[in-house]
């Protein structure tokens, strides 16, 4: 279906919104113009004039007049047209030209809701608006206080049709006026004083209508462009919040306050909530109370331009959904203008994924991939930090090293795959043995360390061996086979068989071997003593 044009308008109205303001006003007009004296003033032309005011003057007989049926609306306009521009002797058959202008111009009200505007030509809405001050012509002063009387009339339709009309309108409406102006009266003889006076009543109507016309074209242009700028602004801001609307990422927009503008899909989503329960409220509210004062601190340095040690990259919190599911966040904020006032862009990821990533990347790189244990790395770094408290509080600590006998053999004889299951068997019954706060840790093959918690003496260690040689008494049973293994264990104490961690390492291996060659459980005695350093 083809749409049609929109309807074209060089004032503030389209042309039947123009034609029905104008011809009240018209037909008032041609009251005033007809009335050569007070005879004249009938009670046909008061009732005229009376529509014609309450017309013009009233700005709520619109709301009255939208409210009447369609066929109905011209009604009020064309009356005032009709009753002004009756001529004042004569009949229909004596005065037919008068009649005849009469009728056209009360009928053009009523073919306002008829034309389609939209599809006509423009000279065609230019015939009807003329038409309707045609009655100017029919009501000619027949004296010279007519003409006067009649003059501010003629100013204001010229200012009218200046200000809601085009070109050819104002033109052809002030040549009408000349004409009505110059006819002479049938007692008067057509003199150069007369011409004179006409052309100067004319030419005083023209300059005062080509003024006003040109500032209301500058006034036209200069709304054009307004009009423009904000059509082209809201399509840059439709364009924007489209942009901004279906991003993956989640954006919030604030003001100066921290207080939520508007909110994208994705951030909707993430955080369970709907834009109207999320505008107006702090930004605040979708970080956990415990984060909130570095977010401020955070947004406050980004909104006055400054640093203060937050550096330029993202920074990591805990958000709160609307259910108070806690979830890790990534945010950063930018800055920027809507509407002429300064408008903080905060984006903000889920990190949720890229956490668990990081976590199982760091566990593999702290762990035993056989048994989950911790590998020879977390070991060290929980023997610096357990020998670091035992130099402050100037008591000892305790290392074991294990080693199970026979474990080469399962290797050959059953498979690997039997040996590593015996490996997951036998780190399974030490975490079962030993309290969670204790370390175990394999560094390879069958060697294990135990770095036990709050153990300060060889008394303590050895409490420690015996549960672990106590829990491998049992025989494993491994893919249908029956294995029972012993284990070897030696026990190094801080200060006295090492300062460092190695050297604590160094000699529990070494005590271990000398164990196992002389088949006991554990050994915890020291090849020499070490001073405790002051």
């Amino acid at each position: 279906m083809k749409s049609s044009k929109p309807i074209r308008t060089e004032g503030p109205f389209s042309t039947p919104d123009l034609l029905l303001r104008a011809t009240p006003f018209i037909g008032a007009s041609v009251l005033a113009i007809s009335l050569n004296n007070l005879a004249n003033v009938t009670a046909v032309r008061l009732l005229a004039l009376a529509l014609s005011a309450v017309l013009i003057l009233s700005g709520a007989w619109r709301a009255p007049w939208l409210a009447l049926p369609r066929l109905a609306r011209p009604i009020p306009a064309a009356l005032a047209l009709g009753l002004s521009g009756l001529p004042s002797s004569g009949t229909p058959f004596s005065n037919p030209v008068a009649y005849l202008s009469v009728a056209f111009a009360t009928s053009v009200p009523f073919f306002l809701d008829v034309i389609p505007w939209g599809r006509v030509p423009r000279w065609v809405e230019t015939v009807a608006l003329l038409g309707s001050i045609s009655p100017l012509l029919i009501g000619h002063p027949l004296s010279h206080e007519a003409e006067f009387f009649t003059l501010p009339i003629a100013y204001v339709v010229v200012l009218f049709v200046a200000l809601y009309g085009n070109r050819l309108e104002l033109i052809s409406t002030v040549v009408i006026i000349g004409v009505d102006f110059s006819i002479p009266n049938a007692s008067e003889p057509l003199n150069l004083a007369e011409g004179v006076r006409d052309a100067v009543l004319t030419s005083l109507i023209a300059i005062v209508a080509v003024c006003v016309f040109r500032v209301v074209s500058v006034m036209r242009s200069q709304q054009a462009v307004i009009l423009e700028d904000h059509r082209l602004a809201e399509v840059r801001e439709a364009w924007i919040h489209s942009v901004l609307e279906n991003t993956a990422e989640a954006v919030v927009t604030i003001d100066v306050d921290g207080t939520i503008r508007s909110v994208n899909r994705a951030a909707r989503e993430m955080f369970g909530r709907d834009a109207i329960a999320l505008a107006g409220k702090p930004i605040s509210m979708l970080i956990t109370s415990e984060g909130q004062h570095e977010f401020g601190a955070y947004l406050v340095a980004r909104m006055r331009h400054v640093d203060d040690g937050l550096g330029s990259g993202a920074r990591e919190t805990i958000g709160i959904r609307a259910n108070l599911e806690r979830f890790p966040i990534e945010y950063s904020a930018g800055e920027t203008e809507q509407d002429g006032r300064k408008v903080f862009i905060v984006t903000i990821r889920d990190i949720t994924d890229q956490k668990a990533r990081n976590d199982a990347l760091e566990h593999d790189a702290m762990h035993d991939r056989l048994t989950g244990l911790p590998n020879r790395a977390l070991l060290q770094d929980r023997v610096t930090q357990a020998l670091a408290l035992a130099r402050r509080n100037k008591h000892g600590m305790a290392v074991l090293m294990l080693d199970f006998n026979h474990f080469k053999e399962v290797n050959d004889q059953l498979g690997h795959e039997v040996g590593d299951g015996l490996l997951r068997e036998l780190s399974d019954r030490m975490t079962g043995a030993l309290r969670t706060v204790d370390t175990i840790a394999r560094l390879g093959g069958d060697e294990f360390v135990i770095l036990p918690a709050d153990v300060r003496d060889a008394e303590g260690a050895e409490r420690i061996a015996d549960k672990v040689i106590s829990a491998m008494s049992k025989p494993f049973v491994i893919q249908g086979n029956s294995i029972a293994t012993g284990v070897s264990i030696g026990i190094a104490i801080y200060p006295e068989h090492g300062l460092d961690g190695d050297s604590l390492l160094r000699h529990a291996d070494h005590v271990m071997y000398i164990a196992k060659r002389a088949g006991v459980g554990y050994s915890p005695k020291p090849p020499q003593k070490v001073n405790v350093p002051a």
